[in-house]
């Protein structure tokens, strides 16, 4: 049953779909297979978009600025530049009338084009850019970044009356844009032509005079004007502009630039079977808010391929998916298109430069920084990524703080030597340049679990057949492991899957690439397991129920089958060999107990002849054998229940059964020496005495007692006493069925304990062949009575490996280190007491819901201060509601009378958070840790 208070604490695991180790290969001394040429450059293509800046017009006297000469005619020379050209031309305000330092504004721009063929009209499509030099004042850096542009377009009317090229001079007209006198690049970036004429600039033979880093143009690079062209004069450019606009007109100076990278070092390592890269990236308040401006990285193509071949990117910005960086990134804020020519057939590395000055952009908070190729062209493979080594690298990545992967099944986990991909960001400063920043919301998403379908953890499978997906929206868009969205209706199964089980599940029905299936620790799209396309696997899971969504890959719908098959892991490790008391061939009805505290574990032992009773003790940590306890029973029969009570310094609870079809038995109650207390033959409620495992509960002095079915009819029951007073116990719960999942109805001989660190029973069911042991949970640990009482569930199960268990064994919880169950095998044929330790099949400490504790609520200075300490690592969600009669529940931020106020990825350990809100206001707070056993603790100001 799941409660919330005013402080609820559930769990989130983070986990995602592993990929395929892939194969690394050393860049500094390839393999002759694999060759890495040296890098060349390439052109790469971003999407221009933006919003261009409307300015009132100004008072100006005009200026022009004169690059080349002879502007109309004269001895003209070609220049050369491909379609796709650029060229930014280095602008000083030195009008006669301008000031040095007073802003200037350009409105238009002549220039000389020409085309080969003018038969036919066309449209050249321009972006005019104004730009900061790289480091504010000094064109040889190169370019800045964007400060500004316009879109604009000219026009070449048909001309036919003669077979030469087509001359056209050109006055390029705009809004007027504003920027400084100190110094700005004026860029004239095509965009191509409408009807594919092939349009270049044309220049003259007369020496211009153009100094170094006056002039950049772009082809297939960034290059010089001086170093292309040498003495062939300067790019016939006139730029009409004007000063002398006022005192009030005031231009931002040029923002700082920042660079951003997690690689160090040389690329060591490259991963063909990566195509996706995100990293995370925290800039800091000093350097937040930031517009992206540039991007850096190197991508590498192993096969042969066309040197006109393109790939095909994007670059996404986003935020923390739900607010933590153990998921995959939220949907992106920022996407942009980049492709990047090939530029040879041969296998290469490309050193690829994009510039995204002109995306709207502005990230306010942490980020991650994406690289998706998703296509090329000619049919060539898909590049891949370079790495640096993790095992040299001075910062290596951060768990979760990288991505990983293909089509859309990322991983954070790597079990290679690969380190930080080779991504670099420049970018504004603390700026937006008038843009709006992006901000993150952490909303969680729910799905709707209620109506999920039951499936059965089964070794030999399971199949539904005829399932249909509908079309139609769905509850949950995105699940914390995959980047990809899934807007459509859902299918949700519920699993029991017991511990360290593994699960796979399969999509048939010609489905291929069709279905998404995802595997939930609880009905929270945030703790996704696992995530598979068509198929899913995951293995090693802690016992406890699970959830399988079933998506649409493409919202499509969809009519499937679903094979599950869900094995239970229970191999056992010998803890020793032969445990044995005194008297040789001993009894087959065992039963143990642990101490509760992982200490010591309890056997007992009868030799099989007298009444001489043993209590074996072996230590839990080492299986050391200690001395054992000695005790006389009041008949000739053996001991069949055997439980541990802490109190009086360590006493026991012991059964005999001399008749199993009379059910005539003793229940005897022995000092932590051996000697007997007191003993009963018939209890109130409970007068069929015929033992089969016993387990106590130490918090409320309660024993569960197990009786057995010897005709293997399935009438095994169990009920509870009170032990509170010792010396006269009480029947408070039972009679109850056992419920289990296995063909064998009998409880027969069995051994039992409590986990009072989690409320759960173990119990172990004997019937050759089908031995298992059973996980309930107890559903009311501190009931009191009437009987029947609430009773218990069962929760998981597993078949342990050894065959020569056979029904005759024991079993005992350990509550540390995540427990263990120590099991005794006996058989017919051999007399030996193997003790084995298994995994439990009950999840003990660390509990996928571990209570928190230390919750404080304190006055700060201007608001209020949560401190608690997370038991768990996980998302905790803080809500807040002024309303004193609220129901405690947020419903998943789904109630309108809670806010939330945050999202914290936190690991284990002491928490605290921070609400500056008005003191005056009465308010409550419920944090929440979404889990599938609910644990509380309450607290308001």
């Amino acid at each position: 049953m799941k409660k919330l208070l005013v402080l609820l604490f559930s769990v989130t695991l983070a986990f995602a779909a592993t990929i395929e180790s892939p194969r690394n290969i050393t860049l500094e001394t390839p393999s002759a297979r694999v060759p890495l040429p040296s890098v060349i450059p390439i052109v790469i293509d971003a999407q221009n978009i933006g919003e261009r800046t409307e300015w009132n017009t100004l008072d100006e006297t005009p200026c022009n600025h004169n690059y080349g000469f002879d502007l109309e005619g004269g001895n003209s020379r070609y220049h050369g530049l491909s379609s796709g050209w650029a060229i930014h031309c280095w602008l000083r305000g030195t009008c006669g009338t301008c000031a040095p330092d007073e802003p200037i504004r350009i409105d238009s721009i002549r220039v000389r084009f020409q085309r080969p063929d003018g038969s036919t009209g066309d449209t050249l499509d321009l972006t005019i850019e104004f730009r900061c030099p790289a480091d504010g004042i000094n064109p040889c850096t190169r370019l800045g970044f964007l400060r500004d542009f316009r879109t604009a377009s000219v026009v070449f009317p048909p001309d036919s009356t003669d077979s030469l090229d087509q001359i056209l001079l050109a006055d390029i007209v705009f809004e007027g844009a504003l920027t400084d006198s100190i110094g700005t690049f004026v860029g004239i970036v095509s965009q191509g032509t409408r009807q594919g004429s092939w349009v270049t600039l044309l220049g003259d033979d007369v020496d211009a005079e153009i100094q170094l880093c006056e002039v950049f143009v772009m082809a297939d690079s960034l290059e010089d004007w001086t170093s292309v062209w040498g003495d062939y004069s300067g790019p016939p450019i006139d730029i009409h502009y004007a000063c002398d606009l006022g005192d009030s007109v005031i231009v931002p100076p040029c923002a700082g630039v920042c660079d951003l990278t997690n690689f160090y070092g040389l690329q060591a390592y490259f991963d063909p079977n990566t195509n996706i890269v995100y990293q995370w990236f925290d800039p800091g308040e000093l350097l937040l808010p930031l517009q992206p401006q540039g991007l850096d990285f190197k991508l590498y193509f192993e096969a042969l391929g066309a040197a006109s071949d393109s790939a095909y990117l994007r670059a996404l910005f986003a935020c923390a998916g739900f607010g933590d960086v153990c998921c995959p990134p939220a949907e992106p804020v920022c996407s942009i298109p980049l492709s990047v020519r090939r530029g040879t057939a041969f296998q290469t590395v490309l050193d690829v430069h994009a510039d995204i000055s002109s995306v709207s952009c502005c990230l306010s908070e942490p980020f991650w920084l994406g690289i998706v190729v998703d296509s090329v062209t000619g049919g060539a493979t898909l590049p891949s990524f370079l790495f640096s080594a993790a095992s040299v690298d001075p910062n290596p990545p951060l768990p979760c703080e990288q991505w990983t992967g293909a089509a859309g099944a990322l991983s954070a986990v790597r079990t290679d030597d690969v380190g930080w991909a080779d991504v670099r960001l420049t970018g504004l400063c603390a700026s937006c340049g008038g843009q709006s920043a992006q901000t993150c919301q952490a909303q969680p998403q729910m799905l709707d679990c209620e109506m999920s379908a039951d499936v059965p953890c089964a070794e030999a499978g399971v199949r539904l057949e005829n399932l249909v997906i509908a079309p139609g929206s769905g509850s949950a868009r995105r699940y914390c492991c995959s980047d990809l969205s899934f807007p459509g209706a859902e299918l949700i199964f519920r699993m029991q899957i017991p511990n360290q089980g593994n699960v796979a599940i399969r999509a048939t029905t010609d489905t291929l690439d069709h279905v998404a299936l995802f595997l939930l620790e609880t009905c929270d799209p945030r703790q996704c397991v696992a995530f598979g396309r068509d198929s899913l696997f995951a293995s090693d899971l802690t016992n406890g129920e699970y959830f399988v969504v079933v998506e649409s890959w493409d919202g499509q719908p969809l009519s499937f089958d679903l094979d599950f098959v869900c094995i239970a892991d229970c191999n056992h490790e010998t803890c020793d060999a032969d445990l044995r008391g005194p008297g040789g061939l001993g009894n087959r009805y065992l039963d143990g107990e642990g101490d509760g505290a992982g200490n010591v574990f309890y056997q007992s032992y009868y030799p099989g002849t007298s009444n001489t009773q043993y209590i074996l003790r072996y230590d839990a940590q080492t299986c050391d054998s200690l001395p054992p306890i000695t005790w006389q029973s009041q008949e000739n029969s053996a001991c069949r229940m055997l439980a541990y009570d802490p109190r009086n310094g360590g006493e026991f609870w012991c059964g005999t059964t001399t008749d199993f079809f009379t059910g005539t038995g003793r229940l005897y109650r022995l000092s932590s020496g051996g000697g007997v207390i007191q003993s009963w033959t018939a209890l109130p409620g409970l007068t069929i005495l015929r033992w089969s495992g016993a387990a106590f509960d130490p918090t409320h002095n309660h024993m569960w007692v197990f009786v057995r079915d010897s005709s293997n009819t399935g009438h095994s029951r169990a009920f509870e006493l009170n032990l509170s007073n010792p010396l006269q116990p009480s029947v408070i719960q039972g009679p109850h069925v056992l419920p289990q999942q296995s063909p064998n109805q009998s409880l027969s001989c069995a051994g039992a304990d409590y986990a009072h660190l989690s409320n759960h029973l173990l119990v172990v069911h004997q019937g050759s062949p089908n031995d298992f042991v059973q996980c309930y949970e107890d559903l009311d640990p501190g009931y009191d009575g009437p009987q029947p009482g609430p009773g218990f569930v069962p929760v998981a199960w597993c078949t342990p490996d050894s065959n020569s268990l056979q029904g005759y064994g024991v079993a005992a919880i350990e509550d540390t280190a995540g427990g263990k169950i120590a099991m005794t095998n006996f058989t017919d044929a051999d007399w030996l007491h193997p003790v084995a330790l298994y995994p439990p099949p009950c999840r003990l400490t660390p509990a996928r819901c571990a209570p928190p504790d230390h919750l404080t609520v304190a006055i700060i200075t201007g608001g209020t201060r949560l401190s608690w300490m997370a038991t768990y690592p996980g998302l905790y969600d803080i809500y807040s509601c002024d309303d004193p009669e609220n129901d405690g529940n947020p419903d998943g931020g789904q109630d309108t009378q809670f806010t939330l106020e945050a999202s914290l990825p936190l690991p284990a350990g002491a928490a605290e958070w921070d609400d500056l809100h008005d003191l005056s206001v009465y308010r409550i707070y419920s944090i929440v840790l979404t889990c599938s056993t609910a644990v509380s603790q309450a607290g308001a100001p």
